[in-house]
């Protein structure tokens, strides 16, 4: 698909995943919230392995 649409295969695998996590968080109040949480352990868990 990547060479179809001319797309980083890492591009499309970001969508795939921001796919799931809307899908999962959608009906939730408090779910931008809960994304702001999610990406600074993503942050923190990236910078803490040195990556």
């Amino acid at each position: 698909m990547n060479k179809l649409f001319k797309t980083p295969i890492e591009e499309l695998e970001s969508l795939w995943l921001a796919n799931k996590v809307y899908s999962i968080v959608r009906d939730e109040e408090s779910a931008l919230s809960a994304l702001k949480v999610a990406e600074e352990q993503i942050t923190y868990k990236t910078l803490k392995n040195g990556k």
